[in-house]
């Protein structure tokens, strides 16, 4: 939990350096944006999962994919959960990840960057 809440933190600090700054936007899909505030988050968020996790996978939704080097265990990481909010300045967005264990989601942390409220969960911790 606390590598999952570290990271989430990590990703909220990046979307609020970023936020009401002019973006470069992409479109992934016909719907789907991209800023480089994006990239930026996940590249600070993989950063912490490298050096806490080295041994576990991680996915994520910028493009970020490594398999695990021991045993089943994957991060899946949103860097901004609510990118079209983040590119019109709508203060309605997260830095969101999960770890899967053997398929399944064991633990996970949302950060919001402008109240500074995190949550957090873990399987079997309520």
């Amino acid at each position: 939990m606390q590598v999952a809440a570290a990271a989430a933190k990590a990703g909220a600090e990046v979307i609020r350096a970023g936020f009401g700054r002019p973006q470069r936007v992409e479109m992934k899909g016909p719907v789907d944006l991209v800023t480089e505030t994006d990239r930026a988050a996940e590249a600070v968020v993989v950063a912490l999962l490298e050096r806490e996790r080295p041994q576990d996978g991680i996915r994520a939704e910028e493009g970020t994919q490594r398999d695990g080097r021991a045993g089943d265990r994957t991060w899946v990481v949103d860097p901004i959960d609510g990118t079209t909010n983040f590119a019109h300045a709508v203060p309605h967005c997260c830095s969101t990840l999960a770890l899967l264990e053997g398929g399944e989601v064991t633990a996970g942390a949302i950060a919001n960057p402008f109240t500074d409220e995190l949550f957090s969960a873990a399987r079997g911790e309520g």
